[in-house]
């Protein structure tokens, strides 16, 4: 009996899904050149190697902005709110140079 418990017990723990893999974020395929700083009317916008963006400048109060996203996407996503605190040529030029 014992014998039936153990064979059971060993076929429950391999019968078990493994769990699914975590998935990283990645930036997108196609994204901006990578280098130095752009000027989008005060703002330096820069796209380092490792993925990230990183954005420093001054909106429309004069009051300093310096932010760092994850990627391109996330750097995407930011930019309707970006817009309430920048002027409309930062805000296009914004969108101008994340790309589609």
């Amino acid at each position: 009996m014992l014998i039936v418990m153990l064979i059971a017990a060993c076929t429950r723990k391999q019968d078990r899904a493994a769990p699914a893999p975590v998935e990283t974020t990645k930036p997108s395929g196609a994204g901006p050149k990578r280098g130095g700083p752009i000027d989008v009317h005060g703002i330096a916008v820069r796209f380092l190697e490792d993925g990230t963006v990183e954005i420093a400048g001054t909106d429309r109060w004069g009051n300093g902005i310096d932010t760092k996203f994850e990627n391109v996407d996330y750097f995407r996503g930011s930019i309707p709110v970006l817009e309430r605190s920048v002027t409309a040529e930062q805000a296009a030029g914004l969108r101008r140079v994340a790309g589609p």
